[in-house]
């Protein structure tokens, strides 16, 4: 059985390693739903060797996950 676990923060996600999860869903923002994390928490989470897979939620606002042309360009890049 896959277990993922949420986390906010290098220190989350270590934790879910810790604890036996199977990979981590990196976020930002919960309170909105979860928002694409900033670049320094995956660089931190590399650096600390996060030994589980991490995913990471590609979702640059809230509001819903209909997005424009230039906003799908945005996110491809």
């Amino acid at each position: 059985m896959i277990v993922e676990i949420v986390a906010q923060s290098a220190d989350d996600a270590l934790v879910a390693s810790w604890a036996g999860a199977s990979r981590v869903e990196l976020v930002s923002a919960l309170s909105l739903g979860g928002l694409t994390p900033s670049l320094g928490t995956l660089q931190e989470i590399r650096v600390r060797r996060c030994e589980i897979p991490v995913v990471t939620m590609l979702r640059p606002r809230s509001g819903g996950f209909a997005y424009s042309p230039g906003e799908i360009d945005t996110m491809v890049r």
